[in-house]
């Protein structure tokens, strides 16, 4: 058998550009563009939120608060989307950059889902993570 024959040489180079691909994969960051499913960057269940925008018993029911970051300059486009949420300079738990604002809504509206889903499409917005008021 003839180990460096030319099938086996094309075999190889296939396998070296599979590998090197995955390592290449593995290495590019999560960011907005590579999210395809905008759910995706909603770090909570939706599941157990009822259709008022509520969880919990039925004797201890709350509403699920939310924090994103969002560029200064698109307050507006966030209110418009989003009427329960408001803002802050903090950077929250999200770790929002200079030159962002912290935004903070919760689910105890009408719409809420698509709201949330609306708010994931947008491409400035990197994660939607659970807010826990302190």
């Amino acid at each position: 058998m003839e180990l460096f024959n030319e099938q086996n040489f094309i075999h190889c180079r296939i396998l070296l550009r599979l590998i090197s691909l995955s390592f290449l994969t593995c290495s590019l960051p999560i960011t907005a563009q590579t999210v395809t499913n905008p759910l995706d960057k909603i770090g909570f269940s939706l599941v157990a939120i009822d259709a008022n925008g509520l969880i919990g018993t039925e004797t201890g029911k709350r509403s699920q608060a939310y924090e994103f970051c969002i560029p200064k300059s698109q307050k507006n486009t966030v209110q418009a989307l989003d009427p329960s949420v408001q803002f802050s300079l903090s950077p929250g738990r999200v770790q929002c950059q200079t030159g962002t604002l912290l935004a903070i809504g919760e689910t105890h509206q009408p719409q809420w889902r698509a709201i949330l889903v609306n708010l994931a499409r947008l491409p400035y917005v990197e994660k939607i993570a659970p807010h826990w008021a302190e």
